[in-house]
């Protein structure tokens, strides 16, 4: 089974990253955004601020960026500042848009205390910012699917209200000049999720200085900046978890950008922060957790009569075999009634 551990992705990382040790290594740290998204400590379900930010200094990270899904987490935020502000950690609030708030989508019912009212979300992060000055920024999960409610006139009355930067969550897919020019008054920096699009996967890397050469061209002409937000996690229904090769490669192709000031950060997309804990897909995927071979049909695309795919590989038995049996587990996850069609 592989075990995805942050302490050995961070030590892995400050290994080939001087820079990235902690300030007793070195009296001048690189500067830039060394985040981490979600994921935090718990006790009892509640988010136990001060194991949560010892973690983050274990990890040589600067920034927090912690995830409001739930009335819960709320609840959590001011405990949690409290400990940020001591220990000097910067913080973002991260709230879910409308297509993922609990409740209705219409009413956002069960979000918690100020369901869809944005604005009324907005002002109570801006109260807690003055409270606490560590709380600099607060960003928005899938911004770009919410832009019917989430339009500039409102984004930028959401910003204002909260008196922080302002980081919406915006796919490289979705990313052009129309949405830069509409949005640039009313955000700050922009966070990049890196998944390969259009494969949508956390296995391969090759696309992903092109992205961000696109992105950082798109945000310069508004004198705007990016945020690089790798994968350390299970990515929506994505078969094979990332792991930590592939989070580091992703990372440190993001320090490279940081360091060279393309780029303002990276934020690691809900790191496990409990060492010796697996991912919750790698306990039971193909029953060992070592891999697996995916053949995707992405969403709203046809396909044709006769169509297929395939794969082949060879199996060499060892010296002095004479025989081998192998098992092969299938799954597919499209339901009967989804099947694509011409």
């Amino acid at each position: 089974m592989r075990e995805f551990k942050g302490l050995c992705l961070v030590l892995l990382i400050s290994a080939l990253y001087p820079a990235l040790l902690p300030a007793t290594a070195q009296a001048a740290p690189t500067p830039g955004v060394r985040a981490s998204y979600a994921n935090p400590v718990r006790t009892n379900g509640r988010v136990d601020a001060k194991a949560t930010v010892a973690r983050l200094r274990e990890m040589n990270a600067n920034t927090y960026a912690f995830l409001v899904h739930n009335e819960n987490d709320w609840n959590g935020f001011g405990p949690f500042l409290r400990e940020a502000q001591d220990a000097g950690l910067v913080t973002w609030a991260c709230l879910v848009p409308p297509s993922e708030c609990p409740g209705v989508e219409e009413t956002c019912s069960n979000y918690l205390p100020h369901k869809k009212d944005y604005i009324a979300w907005a002002r109570a992060i801006g109260a807690l910012a003055k409270k606490y000055p560590v709380l600099r920024a607060w960003a928005m999960d899938d911004f770009v699917y919410n832009k019917a409610f989430s339009t500039p006139s409102y984004t930028g009355q959401m910003r204002a209200a909260a008196g922080i930067d302002l980081y919406p969550v915006v796919y490289v897919r979705q990313l052009d000049a129309a949405f830069v020019n509409s949005y640039a008054d009313a955000v700050d920096s922009l966070i990049l999720p890196f998944n390969d699009s259009p494969n949508r996967n956390t296995v391969w890397t090759g696309s992903l200085r092109g992205h961000l050469n696109t992105a950082v061209g798109l945000l310069a002409a508004k004198n705007k900046k990016l945020l690089l937000m790798p994968y350390a996690s299970t990515l929506s229904n994505t078969t094979v978890t990332p792991d930590v090769g592939y989070v580091t490669a992703v990372t440190a192709v993001g320090i490279e950008y940081m360091k060279a000031g393309e780029i303002a950060g990276v934020v690691q997309y809900a790191l496990p922060f409990t060492p010796g804990l697996p991912q919750a897909k790698d306990v039971s995927f193909a029953h060992t957790g070592r891999g697996g071979l995916v053949f995707t049909v992405h969403s709203n695309t046809d396909t044709q009569a006769g169509g297929f795919v395939a794969a082949s590989t060879t199996v060499r038995l060892d010296a002095g075999s004479t025989s081998c049996s192998m098992v092969l587990r299938h799954q597919d996850d499209w339901a009967a009634t989804r099947r694509a069609t011409t």
